[in-house]
């Protein structure tokens, strides 16, 4: 007797170390770089601001990275491998592919996407750096093309609404596999600022 699990989709979050420190850094940098431009409606299809900005996870005191970035994806592998018969994650090396950071007025919100893009990322993050609305709006699904039949609603898309989870709010990073769609629903309280990354892993 036994059972096999196959390569999943999921979501991990956790608190980010020195979050406060770290906010105050980043909005500086944020805030004296001006206006996020429009973004392309037809890359992005999103009604808020968004820059892809490299640069700005560039030059600071590494811990900070390591506070956002590698800390954060290391205890996601390790909680993904603690189950039983869970086929592993195993990669010898990642790197950062890009970034950008989104500012939400308000009614902001992001269209359904992932981040697979052109150089096949591995895993992708959202860092909730700043967000006085009560509850996150990131919503993450499985679309019904790609139902599960053991599930009661098996021709409807699956949903993770992080709204219901309280412990995601600013200060959050979330993680997961870069192929997982999501979407933003629209924000009360304009101002929310996130941190998107997107990090490929290789195993040689």
């Amino acid at each position: 007797m036994g059972v096999y699990y196959f390569p999943a989709n999921f979501v991990y979050w956790q608190q980010v170390k020195d979050h406060d420190k770290i906010k105050d850094v980043l909005l500086k940098e944020i805030y004296k770089r001006g206006d996020v431009s429009n973004g392309d409606l037809g890359l992005y299809a999103a009604s808020t601001n968004y820059k892809e900005d490299q640069s700005l996870l560039n030059g600071y005191d590494q811990n900070i990275i390591k506070n956002i970035v590698w800390d954060p994806l290391e205890n996601a592998i390790d909680e993904f491998n603690s189950g039983d018969s869970t086929k592993k994650i195993s990669f010898k090396e990642s790197r950062i592919v890009n970034s950008w950071y989104t500012y939400y007025k308000e009614g902001g919100n992001f269209a359904l996407h992932n981040h697979c893009g052109d150089s096949k990322n591995s895993f992708s993050m959202i860092y909730i750096l700043k967000d006085e609305n009560e509850h996150n709006r990131t919503i993450f699904t499985e679309l019904s093309n790609d139902y599960i039949s053991t599930t009661s609603d098996c021709i409807e898309d699956t949903l993770f609404d992080t709204s219901s989870v309280k412990d995601i709010k600013e200060g959050s990073v979330l993680i997961f596999p870069s192929s997982l769609y999501h979407y933003v629903h629209s924000v009360k309280i304009p101002g929310r600022i996130t941190i998107a990354i997107n990090i490929v892993s290789f195993n040689s």
